[in-house]
Formats: structure tokens, C-alpha cells, sequence
């Protein structure tokens, strides 16, 4: 959105073109019930003129009706909260200087009891409503009464009425007679009304005004209210009431708990549709109109001649409690596909003139002059009166601010006004938009496909990209066709190249970045960018800033809210095919994986005056503070009153259409805090009842959305954040704690700058937003939307050089400062945004809000990507692990972020900010921002050995921001970075390590850099523990024990391998540098949510011999390997099936109908064990036998519980191998054996003894010893 600060919202004029002024005073008159203490009215033993017709309404405050709630007939007075204009509240709106509280306590001072006069039961809108004429007083001791003339045919010369006093407040309620337009009126203090018929001449002293008029209307009562105090004057048509709304409310469609769009009003749906003939109907909603009716015209060219006019009809019938029924205000025609003379189902342009009383289009404005002295700087002159209706004439119709409240009062009296204007409900226009055109269902195309988009299910899955159709397209290097440059089908265009660097462009860019969500400025029609001829060269040229009737806007000056924009249209003539490409832009977005996010602005239309709301239900569209003037929280002057149910209705039913025909993704809602909680709330239903997967998010500036505490409501600010919890904010307390403020608002530089109070006493406010928010307004994680550059502020190359002057003349401190800010924001837990041409260091020469200011200065420069590629690539790899790592998606504060993640350095004056994330396995990741503070040296050194306990050990004296584990973090009981891997950082030492272990115990990391590392669990070895007892029987049988201290020579070893959740390519846009991320095979392309665990078993071998040794257990590994203290030792992979180097065969050990052959039997002198209970030890006296958990293939026998047996033929030959000397021995081992054998324990081999253990094979060598 186009405003002036998110924090302030600066009430200030801008231009729109050359030459072309925004249209801000348009604000509301003829709007809403003035919230105020009104005085209910009773009888008054003093009431003088009791002949005449105008009446006191008797009642007193709460009263209720007794008629039967929805009954025809009319209830009495409804109580309502309001704000009253008063000495103790100023007058004019009061941008910025309330709290929401404040706002809050103010709607509750004040109510009022407002009586609408009864409808004849035949609706013919006949009997006048009310007027009521507030006086507010100084002395609360004076009594005021009204000279009135000309409120009846009798009452032609005039007559005196007391006001009702109640202190200083004075109200009297006039009802005209039926065929009475207006009627005049004196205020006179203290008068002498003795004779009721004659004003006298001693009165004309005491005369608090002039002669004043008062219209009246058939339609809605009128409020008049004076105010002595500051002379404050103001009229009101209470169009903005709840009684209006339901008097006159009319439902149309609904969406169902399947998720389909249904008409359920009596008389269809507003707008126009055909039917299944071709025959068509016209449905508009306006009230206050006393004439309705439709043009026709000859065909959809801009300036068709008109073919015929045909007259509407009010609806009839009246149901306050089912306006499904209610069509009282609702006026309707159907027209027979032959009338219609353009064939059956064809494209048919329309208008509709609507004659409506003057009143209802008076606004109250302010006005503002253009200085002589400083041109492009604006100050408010005072308050003017516009009407409305003459926006439309050649002639503008408006009072100044130097108007006596005589001549206002005039102003609203007169003719009734005729205007012609597009349907609200348009879905299609012609060219330029200033008609509707009904369009059939089947010449638009089929709805929008889900394909390879992936909605999320938590916003805080979301990384998202905001950009514009007309920037991203419309560079003349871009390598998109001349045809499709500035329009929808140039974002999809494929296999685009710029034609200075041959890198790709448009849709493969995205692609290549990794964006899965984009967020596209304004795609509905907007106003102040003309749709030329389709082969206007204007239509692809690059316009320089400001320059007149340019092409380039972004489009938050909305026309017609459900109509896509003509401009970035093949052909803006064929009302069809802007409606088609869109489609085509949003399905082959989807087609690439990419979601896409409309922004949507609701809160305001360019033009408050010359628009379908304003014209057909004039002054209740609009908001209007209690002063009567139009809302400009927006800081744009006109603010769209969300709270009415018919505002709410289109709001709600627009989205709708825009999920259901073009398929959109979710929606970011410009000024979101000018619509109220409820509207949002009913959008989140409606969407959840299609995909709860849509995404809503917008700007809750607590500034705007005051006008709604008057009558009850809440703004969706980030102050009520709670009461939206599936609605995101965007969160500026983090964009200035990272980057700092945007605005002239007195804020600090943030923290990746060079001085900053973020880096010392407010750090806790950035420690808070990676958070996701925490200590804010937020029910969780999932409502804060981090980012640090955005449209209508600086570019963050901008910002940083404002800050940073030096940076100005060293590129490469520029550059590292807005890779941390981009990965403070990115790394954030929240929701992830940034705008396109951040990640390649766009810059607009300083420029705020470009939204106007031409091609050359918000192009695209796809050169740009070249020129910073290792921006992209470090944005890419950010992305990379945002979209797909579980840790960077938490929601719940307590359940989820305050368990898995941790602060572990945000200490004051450090420049220093770390946290750990933890995975469910005992994993974590370690993320470093180093804007180091110390002075002798910005690098970051951790795992130093001054620092044994904590890998961040600088100074003792840091003590903010502690946790259980201490205030410094700890990587592992050595503070060890060894096993560190490297997943991504900017610190250009560490590059060729990147998706590597660190490899060393220290690491160092460059200033101004951001580095995430990941920390698998401790390594887990399969180890012989020293010292275990070996139990074996010697050669006479004798059972002995001996301890083991052996060393150890074989392990198996049990890791999680960051290399199977993590994966790199080489940059896909070309490098020139090995200080260019990519260069290499760097760039984080791969991350998964889960990790491998790997097993490797690893000889001790001695480099010189190749000999297989004994060594102590190692105690350091690098990703898995163990490292040898001993430099002439070393320890080499094995694999698990064949481990050569041993000479292991892959005998399963299990017994089987006959013994194995000789061949699978291990050879003399090796051993080998099989899953041992962790540090069990097996070991023999006088040979060294190596053992480890190695897992043989077992045997498939299928056999139940086979005991070993030893065959005849088998022994035989060992008896044949045998000396005379070896029987007594031999006997006995075949004794053992057998005894062993039950045991299914062992056999044995000739004189080569064997040991079975649960599939395992341990070879004894010559010595005859048995083991068990």
C-alpha cells in the first residue's frame, strides 16, 4: 500500500501521475449515525406549539419496542454505542494520537437511542424519518430553543419548538410531513417563546445561528449536530447504522460446507448472470435510490453507442431476519435473451443510472493546498463539503472551508441527483473500465487447477516473494517477447534469457531461486494507468519517472475489485481475454510449483467520489470519523467502512471469487487494520470451508481502523491479533530490530548496522522476533511475517547505505551486511517475506515509495544476477533449508519453539546473536549472526580454548539473556566444532567448506556474516571394554579365567550422516570467483527432514606394514571416522560384507544338517565376533582376537531350532589329520564338542578349533582351547 509510514500513516497528499492530484478529501457527509451522547427524547411539561404537525417523540433511553422482532412492522429505537464531538474530543480525525484503548474507552462514554420512523406496510417509501437537531452547549444553564418553518403545509410561516435539555446538551427530534423535502430552522439562546407563532424582534440578539435547512428523507433519519465550543458543524444521513443494515440488507451466496459458491437470495445474485436460455438478469442494491436502471449498449467497444435503457423495480418484500428475503433495497430486472440483440450467451456492456436524493452524496473533506514555496509538499487548508455525484460533471460541485454552517446546510438541499456508473459486481469491463460486461461461464475458461503447487499447511512452512507483474516483465534485456513484455503471460514465458549475460530470467529465475510462493502486487483493475490499443508501442516502452499517462503503476488505486487489469492484457479491448491470460499466468505458475498470493486492497478505491459504491448507496461505503469527515487512517482519504454487512458481504464474496475461478492461494490484505475482525474472520471461514490452506496475512498497523471502535468494532490490528489467530501481520518492531526503521520516526538503526541500540540494550526485541514474535500481540509463531524490505519502503540496499555511509565505497561490506540482514529475517521463525530484486541488491537511488515513479526506476535488471550472484545463490540456500526444514516451521510458543529452540547468545554489546534449534534424534543446528563489536578483531572464533565450557566465551561479563544450559551455549562437553557441518553461511572463509565438518576443533567466521551449522549427536561406537574376564578350558579340561587388557583394532561405528539430509550443486548462474557462492559445489540445493544413520566398521592399520594392530579406542571422529592420535597409525573403512583385510568369511555360524565346507571356513589365525551385548568381550590367552559387531548373513534354513551336529564323514577326515599323540585330546574335544553342540555353542574343525556364538565364528587358532 501506498502510505506514509505503517507506524505513523501521515495524513499527506501524493501524486499520482504528472500533473494529476490523489484524490483525498473525498470523505463522508451523508454517512453515518454521528456517535454521540444523544439525548433521548420525553414529553416536556413546558413544550409550547402543540397545534403543529412536528412532534416530540417521547421515550426515554433504553426503551424497547414491544413489536415482535422481524414483524413489518417498524421497531422502535435500537440502543447503539457512539462518540460524541465534545470539548474533550477534537474534532477532525485523530490520525495517530490514540491508543486502540484509548480508541476502545471512547466508544463506551457515549450512547444514543436513534428512532426510525415506520414504513407504510406497502414499502412505497413515503413517510419522512426523523430529523434531530444536537446543540452542544458552553453553559450548561442556558435553554435553547428552534424557530421551524416550512416542515409542513400549515406550518408554512414557522413556529417555535424547545430543544430537550439534559446538562449541556440539547436535541430536538422534527418529523415533516409526507411530501416535505426540507424545512428551515433558527437556534436561539435563552428566547422568549411566549407567543409560539411569532419570532419577535427581541429574539434576534439572542440568534445562535442563521437561517439553516434541514433535508429530510424517506429513507433514513437525519442527524444535525452544532457545537458551541469550537463551532463544530456536521449532517448526517444514517445510512451507516445498524438499523440501516437491517432494514435494507440482502443476501445473495453463500459458501457451503463443501466449499461451493450456492445462491440462496430470493432474487439471485448481485450483479448480473445469465441464465441457462441466455436470457439475463440485473440485480443492484441501492436503498436510498428512487430510480434504478440498466443501459444497454450496442456492443463491448469502449464508446458503443447506447442500444436501449430498461427501468429496474424495487423489491417489495421486507424480512429484517432473513435477508435471503429481504429485498426491500435491492432493485432487479430480467431481460429476454432477444432484447438483449447481441445473440444468445454474448458479451453484453451495461451501466446502471441510479437518481438518488442530493443529501446521501454530500462529503465532508479536508482541504489541502499544494505550497508555492516547496512544490510536492501539501498543508491543510480546512474542512470542505464535495458533492459527490458531481465528480461525474465537467463542473465540480464544493463548498470551501471557509463556508458558513448556513451555506452547508444548503448545500445538502437541492434537486436529486442522477449518476451513471460500472456494476460493483462486475467480474469483466470493457476497456478502461468504466462499464460492465456480462460475460457466460464457458467463454471465460474453466477454473484454475491445484497442480504442482504445494499449499502449506502453517504460514510458518511459507517463504514468500513479493513482485510485479509490469517490473518483472517489462525490461528490454529480459529476453520475454516484445508482445508479452509489461503483461500475465510474460511471468510464465519460459526459457527467457537476458540478452547481455545469457543468465536466465522471468520464470526460470523462480524456479532456480526455489520460490514456491510468489506474492503479486494489485492484478485486479486499478484506475490511473490507461489500457491502450493492443499495438500501442506505449504498451512495452520504458517511461522515465513521473512522466504523464505512463504505463507503470502497481495498481493500489482500485477500480473494479473482481476484474482482472486491462494493461497487462495481450488486448485490453476483448473484455474475455484478460480473464483468460491471468488464468493462464496463475495455472502455469502452479504448473512450476509456485503458489500464488493476491494483494488485495479492500480499504479504499482511487476515486471516493465517481465509483459503483459511492453511486449506488451513496455515503455508505465509506468510513467517517465522529466529526463527520471521511476516514483517512490510509492515509489515501477514503477508507472503506468494513462493518457494514454489505461492504463485509462483497469483501467476503470477492475472495471467493478470486479462489474459486483463478485459483489464488492466499491473499495479503493492503491496510488490513482499516477492515474490522469480524470481516476477517468471516473471510477465514468462508476460506476454510474450501482449503483451510489458503494464506491470509496484511499490514495491522494499530494507526488505522480507529473509525471502527465507534460503533463496537475492532480493527484487525496486530493490538487484536488474537482475535484473528489464522491471520498474519507484518511485523515491523523486527524489520527495524534487524535492518532498522524505514521512516523518519526516531527509531534506531538495527542490528546488522554499524552502531545500533539492537546490539546492546534492545537486543531482547530482536531475540524476541526470532522468536517468531514472542512477548507481542500473538497467539503464535504463525501471525509474525518477518521481512526487512517490502514495496512501499526503502530497498534494503538503499536502507543499509543510509545508515551506513562507508558502505558506500567498500562493496563487499555492503554486500555481507544485507546477506545478515536477509538471513536474520529469513532464519526468523515466523513466516518468511521478501521482495523481489532483494536477494540481488536492487537499489532506487534512495527512493521510499516508488509506486508511480515509471519503468526506469522499478524494472527489473535481470543483469543484476550476475552481477550479484552470490546474493542469489546465498538467498537460494536460505530457501533451500526455509521450505523444507521442520525446525524453521514451529508454531506454538510453549509446546513447540520454547522446547526446540534456544538463545544462546544475546548479550548486550556483543554484536553477537546465536541459537540452537533441536532435532527429536539429538541432532541440533547452530545458527551464528556475528556483527561482532569488539574492535581488535570482527572475526568470530568459537571452540576457543580460553573457553572451554562454551563455544561463545568472549567476556565472563555478558550476562543477558541466560538459559538453562548458561548464557554462552554449549556445542559438547569440549566445546569441540570438529563435527560441525557447514550447511550455509556468507562468511567467505568457510565457502570451501560449506557441506562439509569443519574438520578442526575452532571455527572462524567473517564479520557481518550469518552461518548455520549443523550438530549431529555424539558418535556411537561398538567397542571390547577394557579389562573384561575371558572364561576358557585348557588342554586337560580345566576351566580358567584370565583378565583382558587388549586393544582394540576393529569397530563398528554408528552416525548420523549430515550428507544424507543435505545436498549441493554448483551455482546455475555463471560465477567468476571462488569468493562467489556456487563457484563450487556450494550451493544448498537439498534438505530433508530427516538424516541417515550410517554404519562403517574401520581397521586400526599400520601405514607401513598394512598390518592389521591393536590401538587404544580412539576418541575423536570426524563425521563418522575415527582419527588416530598415532601418526603412523591409521584407520580404514571396511565393508560390512567382506572385510578383506581380515580374511572373514561369511559364515552365519548357525548349525545346518552338515558342517560347512572347508572353503567357508575362516582362516588359521583370524576371528571375527557377532552381535556382543555392548561390552561384553570374547578374547583368547595366547593369541590376540579381534572382535566387533559385525551383522553375517544368517542362514535360511528353515529348520526350527536345528541343534549343530558334527557328520562322520567330517570327523573322519580330522581323525585321518590326526597324530597318535592327539586322540586322548581329540576324544576330548569331540566330548566337548558334543556338549557344546546341545548348547548350540560350538563345533569343532580337525585341529582348527571353532566358537559359535549367536552367528558368529571365532577361530581359535592350534591350541585346542575351548571358549563359552
Amino acid at each position: 500500500m501506498r502510505k506514509a509510514s505503517p507506524e505513523t500513516k501521515v495524513t499527506k497528499y501524493r501524486t499520482w501521475k504528472a500533473g494529476k492530484q490523489w484524490l483525498f478529501g473525498a470523505s463522508l457527509v451523508a454517512a453515518s449515525l454521528l456517535v454521540m451522547n444523544t439525548q433521548a427524547f420525553a414529553d416536556d411539561s413546558n413544550q409550547v406549539g402543540s397545534e403543529a404537525t412536528s412532534t416530540l417523540v417521547a421515550s426515554t433511553p433504553g426503551e424497547s419496542s414491544t413489536t415482535p422482532e422481524g414483524s413489518k412492522e417498524v421497531t422502535a429505537a435500537t440502543n447503539e454505542a457512539i462518540v460524541a464531538p465534545s470539548s474533550h474530543n477534537p474534532v477532525g480525525p485523530q490520525v495517530n494520537a490514540d491508543t486502540s484503548k484509548d480508541e476502545e474507552t471512547k466508544a463506551n462514554l457515549y450512547t444514543t437511542n436513534n428512532t426510525w420512523n415506520d414504513y407504510n406496510k406497502d414499502t412505497e417509501f413515503q413517510t419522512p424519518q426523523p430529523v434531530t437537531i444536537h446543540y452542544e452547549a458552553k453553559n450548561s444553564d442556558d435553554y435553547y430553543a428552534a424557530w421551524i418553518w416550512k416542515d409542513s403545509k400549515e406550518n408554512e410561516k414557522g413556529r417555535w419548538e424547545k430543544l430537550i435539555k439534559e446538562g449541556n446538551k440539547h436535541t430536538l427530534k422534527v418529523n415533516a410531513e409526507i411530501g416535505v423535502g426540507a424545512f428551515n430552522y433558527i437556534l436561539v439562546k435563552n428566547a422568549d417563546i411566549s407567543n409560539v407563532r411569532d419570532f419577535g424582534s427581541q429574539n434576534d440578539s439572542k440568534k445562535v445561528t442563521g437561517d439553516m435547512t434541514a433535508p429530510v428523507s424517506v429513507y433514513t433519519p437525519t442527524d444535525i449536530y452544532h457545537n458551541e465550543n469550537d463551532g463544530w458543524y456536521s449532517q448526517f444521513a444514517n445510512v451507516q447504522t445498524k438499523e440501516f443494515d437491517q432494514r435494507y440488507g440482502y443476501t445473495d451466496k453463500q459458501v457451503d460446507e463443501k466449499g461451493q459458491v450456492t445462491i440462496v437470495g430470493q432474487n439471485g445474485q448481485l450483479g448480473a448472470s445469465f441464465d441457462d436460455k441466455g436470457n439475463a438478469t440485473f440485480n443492484v442494491w441501492a436503498p436510498t435510490a428512487n430510480a434504478v436502471s440498466v443501459n444497454i449498449y450496442q456492443s463491448t467497444d469502449e464508446n458503443a453507442p447506447l442500444l436501449k435503457t430498461i427501468e429496474l423495480k424495487r423489491g417489495k418484500n421486507y424480512d429484517r431476519n432473513d435477508h435471503t428475503k429481504n429485498t426491500i433495497g435491492l432493485w432487479s430486472v430480467t431481460v429476454k435473451s432477444e432484447e438483449l440483440g447481441q445473440g444468445t450467451f454474448a458479451n453484453i456492456a451495461y451501466d446502471y443510472k441510479l437518481t438518488i436524493p442530493r443529501a446521501f452524496f454530500i462529503q465532508k473533506t479536508e482541504e489541502w493546498k499544494e505550497s508555492d514555496q516547496e512544490k510536492g509538499k501539501w498543508y491543510k487548508v480546512g474542512d470542505q463539503y464535495v458533492n459527490s455525484a458531481g465528480a461525474s460533471k465537467e463542473k465540480s460541485d464544493k463548498l470551501s472551508s471557509n463556508a458558513s454552517k448556513e451555506d452547508i446546510s444548503k448545500f445538502y438541499v437541492g434537486s436529486d441527483q442522477t449518476v451513471t456508473i460500472q456494476d460493483p459486481y462486475s467480474i469483466a469491463t470493457v476497456r478502461n473500465g468504466k462499464r460492465s460486461v456480462l460475460v457466460a461461464k464457458s467463454a471465460i475458461g474453466g477454473e484454475v487447477q491445484q497442480t504442482n503447487n504445494v499449499r502449506v499447511s502453517s504460514k510458518t512452512q511459507m517463504s514468500v516473494m513479493e513482485m510485479d507483474v509490469r517490473d518483472f516483465t517489462i525490461d528490454p534485456h529480459s529476453g520475454i517477447s516484445d508482445q508479452n513484455k509489461g503483461n500475465f503471460l510474460g511471468v510464465v514465458e519460459e526459457g527467457t534469457k537476458d540478452t547481455r549475460t545469457g543468465q536466465k530470467t522471468g520464470l526460470d529465475y523462480l524456479k532456480y531461486l526455489g520460490v514456491k510462493y510468489v506474492q503479486m502486487m494489485p492484478l485486479y483493475d486499478f484506475q490511473t494507468v490507461p489500457e491502450l490499443d493492443q499495438n500501442d508501442p506505449k504498451n512495452n516502452s520504458i517511461s522515465t519517472e513521473f512522466s504523464a499517462d505512463d504505463q507503470q503503476n502497481w495498481g493500489y488505486d482500485p477500480k473494479n475489485y473482481n476484474v482482472p487489469e486491462g494493461s497487462y492484457s495481450t488486448n485490453p479491448a476483448d473484455p474475455v481475454n484478460r480473464i483468460k491470460e491471468l488464468k493462464e499466468m496463475v495455472q502455469k505458475l502452479h504448473d512450476a510449483g509456485i503458489n500464488v498470493v493476491m494483494d488485495v486492497v479492500y480499504n479504499h478505491l482511487y476515486d471516493g467520489q465517481n465509483n459503483p459504491f459511492e453511486y449506488t448507496v451513496p455515503g455508505y461505503y465509506y468510513a467517517i470519523n465522529h466529526d463527520g469527515k471521511m476516514n483517512n487512517d490510509v492515509g489515501v482519504g477514503n477508507a472503506i467502512r468494513s462493518n457494514s454487512e454489505m461492504m463485509r458481504q462483497y469483501i467476503v464474496n470477492s475472495v471467493v471469487h478470486w479462489i474459486k475461478e483463478y485459483g489464488m492461494d492466499g491473499f495479503r490484505f493492503d491496510a488490513m487494520s482499516d477492515l474490522d475482525v469480524t470481516t476477517l474472520n468471516a473471510i477465514r471461514e468462508a476460506i476454510n470451508k474450501i482449503d483451510g490452506k489458503i494464506v491470509t496475512y496484511g499490514e495491522g498497523w494499530d494507526s488505522m481502523g480507529k473509525y471502527l471502535y465507534k460503533d463496537g468494532d475492532k480493527p484487525t490490528s496486530v493490538s487484536h491479533a488474537k482475535e484473528t489467530p489464522e491471520v498474519g501481520h507484518f511485523d515491523s518492531i523486527g524489520r527495524d530490530a534487524i535492518a532498522g526503521s524505514h521512516y523518519d520516526n526516531g527509531n534506531p538503526p538495527g542490528f546488522v548496522n554499524e552502531t545500533s541500540e539492537y546490539k546492546d540494550g534492545k537486543v531482547s526485541v530482536l531475540a524476541d522476533s526470532l522468536l517468531g514474535g514472542h512477548h507481542r500481540s500473538f497467539q503464535d509463531a504463525s501471525q509474525q511475517l518477518n521481512y526487512v524490505e517490502v514495496h512501499d519502503g526503502m530497498t534494503l540496499s538503499d536502507l543499509l547505505k543510509h545508515y551506513n555511509q562507508t558502505d558506500k565505497d567498500n562493496a563487499i561490506i555492503h554486500q555481507n551486511r544485507s546477506e545478515l540482514a536477509t538471513a536474520m529475517s529469513g532464519l526468523s521463525q515466523g513466516i518468511h517475506f521478501f521482495q523481489h530484486g532483494q536477494e540481488f541488491l536492487r537499489e532506487k537511488a534512495g527512493a521510499h515509495n516508488t509506486y508511480n515513479a515509471g519503468d526506469e526506476k522499478n524494472k527489473i535488471d535481470w543483469e543484476l544476477t550476475s552481477k550479484n550472484v552470490d546474493v542469489v545463490n546465498f538467498m537460494k540456500s536460505l530457501l533451500t533449508l526455509r521450505t523444507n526444514e521442520s525446525l524453521w516451521h514451529l508454531k506454538d510458543y510453549e509446546a513447540e519453539i520454547f522446547k526446540k529452540m534456544k538463545i544462546t547468545n544475546a548479550q548486550k554489546g556483543s554484536g553477537i546473536i546465536t541459537f540452537e534449534l533441536q532435532e527429536d534424534n539429538g541432532d541440533k543446528y547452530l545458527v551464528v549472526f556475528n556483527n561482532n563489536t569488539d574492535s581488535q578483531n570482527k572475526q568470530l572464533i568459537l571452540g576457543d580454548t580460553n573457553s572451554t565450557n562454551w563455544y561463545y566465551g568472549r567476556q565472563d561479563n555478558f550476562t543477558e539473556f541466560k538459559n538453562t544450559d548458561g548464557n554462552r551455549g554449549k556445542i559438547n562437553e569440549t566445546n569441540d566444532f570438529t563435527n560441525a557441518y557447514i550447511v550455509t553461511t556468507n562468511s567467505k572463509n568457510l565457502y570451501n567448506k560449506i557441506g562439509q565438518m569443519n574438520g578442526q576443533k575452532t571455527i572462524t567466521m567473517d564479520h557481518l556474516s550469518a552461518t548455520v551449522l549443523y550438530i549431529p549427536k555424539a558418535v556411537e561406537v561398538a567397542k571390547l571394554t577394557p579389562k573384561a574376564d575371558v572364561t576358557y578350558i585348557d588342554q586337560e579340561g580345566k576351566k580358567l579365567v584370565i583378565p583382558a587388557d587388549q586393544g582394540v583394532s576393529y569397530l563398528k561405528v554408528g552416525f548420523n550422516d549430515p550428507n544424507s539430509k543435505f545436498g549441493y550443486e554448483v551455482s546455475g548462474i555463471a560465477t567468476t570467483s571462488d569468493q562467489q557462492l556456487g563457484h563450487t559445489k556450494n550451493v544448498l540445493t537439498k534438505t530433508s527432514d530427516g538424516i541417515q544413520t550410517v554404519t562403517k566398521y574401520y581397521i586400526a592399520v599400520d601405514k607401513a606394514t598394512g598390518q592389521v594392530v591393536s590401538v587404544a579406542q580412539p576418541t575423536s571422529f570426524i563425521n563418522g571416522t575415527p582419527q588416530s592420535t598415532d601418526a603412523n597409525i591409521e584407520w580404514k573403512e571396511v565393508t560390512e560384507a567382506a572385510p578383506a583385510e581380515l580374511n572373514v568369511s561369511q559364515d552365519s555360524g548357525e548349525a545346518t544338517e552338515e558342517s560347512p565346507k572347508e572353503s567357508e571356513r575362516p582362516s588359521e589365525g583370524s576371528t571375527v565376533g557377532n552381535n556382543f551385548e555392548q561390552g561384553e568381550s570374547v578374547t583368547q590367552k595366547t593369541t590376540v582376537t579381534v572382535t566387533s559387531q559385525v551383522d553375517f548373513p544368517k542362514s535360511q534354513s528353515t529348520k526350527p531350532e536345528e541343534k549343530l551336529k558334527l557328520t562322520a564323514k567330517s570327523h573322519q577326515k580330522a581323525v585321518k589329520r590326526e597324530v597318535k599323540h592327539q586322540e586322548k585330546q581329540l576324544k576330548l574335544e569331540r566330548k566337548t564338542a558334543k556338549k557344546m553342540a546341545k548348547k548350540g555353542h560350538a563345533y569343532a574343525w580337525g585341529n582348527k578349533h571353532y566358537f559359535a556364538f549367536d552367528g558368529a565364528v571365532l577361530h581359535l587358532g592350534k591350541n585346542k582351547h575351548w571358549f563359552r
